[in-house]
């Protein structure tokens, strides 16, 4: 996955940049009613091509990593939500209590998540693969 943002500081061999993130408009906003705000995200990446503040930057994160990442945070809550459900109607449960059952498991779910993200030492490898010229 490529982006294209902004380096805002130097940190040793790693570069902190700002990425513009996209809005719904497309970019148009002045035609655009939606009221959306515009974020930026902060992203630390490998610094090997020696990019300079305020230079505009390309950076790569392996694929692999954002769709596990993705996996993660849409899928795996939901995967808890009927495996709750349905034990709970394993167990003999009404569907009332089944679905209590369920939406226990979506909690916990980000619960695990929280001290998985909070545990994991290595984050997304992303790095600089290419330096903008204006």
């Amino acid at each position: 996955m490529q982006t294209k943002g902004t380096v805002t500081r130097i940190e040793g061999d790693k570069a902190i940049i700002i990425v513009d993130r996209p809005t719904m408009c497309g970019g148009s906003c002045a035609n655009c009613t939606g009221g959306c705000k515009i974020e930026n995200n902060t992203i630390e990446a490998d610094n090997s091509l020696g990019a300079k503040v305020g230079e505009c930057v390309i950076i790569e994160t392996e694929t692999k990593s954002v769709l596990f990442s993705a996996f993660l945070v849409y899928i795996l809550p939901i995967v808890f939500l009927c495996a709750g459900y349905f034990a709970g109607e394993k167990i003999g449960f009404n569907e009332a209590k089944s679905m209590i059952c369920g939406f226990v498991l979506f909690i916990l779910a980000f619960i695990i998540l929280h001290f998985y993200d909070k545990k994991r030492k290595k984050p997304l490898n992303t790095k600089i693969t290419e330096i903008v010229t204006q």
